[in-house]
């Protein structure tokens, strides 16, 4: 189960979903992030490492932050090493030297409790996609026009 806290009083937030988020390999093959903001916007990407090995009640570590300089809405493409304009990131994307750990890519708004559908993958999931195909939510390969049409 994820866990991440957004508000230090422990209370249950209610989030509105503005769209989906997935995972593709650019021309490089490094992490390409989707997002389809089709019911809003977002302008923070967090990578989250996997639970494995942690305590009930400690949250999942931040592997890295992207913000946008504006909220962003429809098409989303961000590299998670190379991010470009308006997308910066808070500090270096560290993804776990293993290529089979886990982790998890949010979307949101920052500021509002709106975030696209969160995907989570290994590396090695990644790594397999075939050209042309993304991995959604609940580990799902579909083809990129695919993933765009269900927005």
């Amino acid at each position: 189960m994820w866990q991440h806290r957004r508000a230090e009083c422990g209370n249950a937030i209610d989030t509105d979903i503005v769209g989906r988020t997935a995972l593709a390999r650019d021309a490089d093959g490094s992490v390409l992030v989707l997002v389809d903001a089709c019911r809003g916007s977002v302008d923070s990407v967090g990578i989250y490492a996997g639970r494995d090995g942690l305590a009930d009640s400690e949250v999942n570590p931040t592997l890295g932050e992207l913000r946008a300089s504006s909220p962003q809405s429809g098409r989303i493409e961000v590299p998670l090493t190379a991010p470009a304009d308006p997308w910066a990131a808070d500090s270096a994307v560290q993804l776990s030297e293993d290529p089979d750990s886990l982790f998890i890519v949010i979307a949101s708004l920052q500021d509002e409790n709106a975030q696209a559908a969160q995907v989570s993958a290994t590396q090695s999931e990644v790594d397999s996609l075939p050209p042309g195909h993304v991995l959604t939510a609940s580990s799902q390969v579909v083809s990129e026009a695919e993933f765009h049409d269900a927005c």
